[in-house]
């Protein structure tokens, strides 16, 4: 079997063998893995980088695949704070904080819950810029031997850009009329409200040429009492930050203010990066017309299937007190790619692209590229992937105290749908830290937290003959999830 070298560290731009082939059949059935008579050796071009920035590591690969990585810039964390927010961590898309083992934990200096930027006013209408759009910085005690190669913490600057999409960049004062001179209030669309929270972006980056270059950013989301952060330190790494951390706090919930006995419901969202890897990438043939001339074969396909990906999704999570459990799906329903054609990032949405499979496929009017509309649906269909409709699977117990009662917590592992073909990797890189969080009417009201898994999909798996020419499709994935209560 073909394996690829440093798989999850930086994929080199060569043709690869023992491909998945994400084939028209399996799409159609929603699945992911290998149509025995569509095997091909050509999977694509991984992604790689034309920038000029400095090395920061140095990655080994042993002949079983692991990797070791040595960071050489952007060091100098001498954190080892024992209290924080429980934070997963990971190093060059390698998950350092493994099931089992301490997560990492983190701090910042300004707490999310005191900086709701769709809050712009306080209760008493008072506009307090030195509150909502504060910088901040964050640190860590990753828990893992490499500590001290993470960053020194930075004061990271709010990026009002990134932060928020304004209702016409007006305050609404107490007498109800706007004030030009003031940022305005988030409103539905961008800035993060595709998680149903609040959203704040913070940067710290040099000039690439200075003498200890870095590259920082931090995403924070917050909801009533919850929030989560992604953190990611690309100094020099790509695409693969060498430093990423996904975070998660609030007002948890008081020990022994959860129920003993019954069930919870909690939906929300999630969202995630993720990378694939060894999928045959190639496009779904079709014939339309075209002005006449007769049937033209074309292609919509301009993002491939081996990407690096921004995910977005549905969370949905049981807690089931009698049993001491967390359990729930998450369900992605966008992803975004780099696009080979603009060179830019584009959208695939999951739902769309289901839906329009019986009409593209048949070539109806209704998805002709060469109508505006159709091209839409023609692209989204043709960009579209088996492996982008797998939900993601959670398994977690909560924890209690030395008595048995029920602490805030919750932890455990993440799993790729076995339904659909995945295998999980199983040495530990799959865990799922989480927590309750509410107020004193509704003291357990929200769920939060970060899950990481690594898995493939295999071929074949049959028993009719002895297995060979094993095949092998790659993902992983880091994220943070949300849920509420009804």
């Amino acid at each position: 079997m073909r394996i690829l070298s440093g798989l999850f560290l930086g994929l080199s731009a060569v043709a690869l063998s023992g491909c998945v082939s994400d084939t028209y059949d399996r799409l159609t059935n929603l699945n992911t893995g290998c149509n025995a008579s569509a095997f091909a050796v050509n999977c694509g071009s991984a992604l790689t980088s034309t920038g000029t920035k400095p090395k920061p590591q140095t990655v080994t690969t042993s002949p079983d695949g692991t990797t070791t990585t040595t960071t050489t810039v952007n060091t100098g964390n001498s954190n080892t704070m024992t209290t924080g927010d429980t934070t997963l961590i990971l190093e060059g898309s390698t998950v350092k904080s493994t099931v089992g083992q301490k997560p990492g934990l983190s701090k910042m200096s300004v707490s999310p819950l005191d900086v709701t930027i769709a809050k712009a006013t306080d209760t008493s209408n008072v506009y307090h810029p030195e509150i909502y759009t504060a910088d901040n910085k964050i640190s860590f005690n990753t828990n893992t031997s490499s500590n001290g190669n993470w960053p020194a913490p930075k004061t990271m600057t709010f990026s009002d850009s990134g932060s928020c999409e304004y209702n016409g960049g007006a305050v609404i004062k107490s007498d109800g009329t706007a004030d030009p001179t003031k940022a305005g209030l988030c409103v539905s669309g961008a800035g993060g409200t595709g998680l149903g929270g609040n959203y704040k972006l913070y940067r710290a980056m040099s000039a690439p040429n200075a003498k200890n270059p870095y590259d920082e950013e931090l995403q924070v989301w917050t909801w009533a009492n919850s929030y989560a952060t992604q953190y990611r330190d690309v100094t020099a790494s790509d695409t693969d930050p060498q430093h990423q951390a996904w975070s998660f706090g609030g007002n948890y919930t008081v020990p022994g203010a959860l129920p003993t006995t019954g069930q919870v419901v909690y939906t929300g969202k999630f969202t995630a990066t993720a990378k694939t890897a060894n999928f045959v990438d190639t496009p779904r043939p079709t014939l339309y017309s075209q002005s006449g001339t007769g049937p033209t074969e074309l292609s919509g396909k301009t993002v491939s299937r081996n990407n690096n990906w921004r995910v977005l999704g549905d969370s949905a999570l049981t807690a089931d007190f009698s049993a001491g459990s967390v359990n729930g799906v998450l369900t992605p329903k966008d992803w975004q790619g780099l696009d080979g054609s603009s060179g830019g990032l584009s959208d695939i949405d999951v739902d769309q692209a289901i839906a329009d499979n019986t009409i593209c496929y048949n070539e109806t009017g209704a998805c002709d590229p060469s109508t505006p509309s159709g091209a839409v649906r023609f692209s989204n269909w043709q960009n579209y992937s088996g492996f982008m409709s797998s939900p993601i699977t959670l398994q977690t117990t909560i924890a209690k105290d030395t008595h048995g009662t029920y602490l805030s917590t919750f932890s455990g592992k993440a799993f790729a749908e076995t339904s659909r073909g995945w295998i999980t990797a199983d040495d530990g890189s799959n865990p799922v830290y989480g927590g309750f969080f509410g107020d004193a009417t509704h003291p357990y009201n929200e769920v939060a937290g970060a899950f990481a898994f690594s898995a493939a999909t295999t071929n074949p798996n049959d028993g009719a003959k002895a297995i060979n020419n094993d095949q092998r499709g790659y993902m992983s994935m880091s994220g943070i999830f949300h849920g509420t209560a009804p």
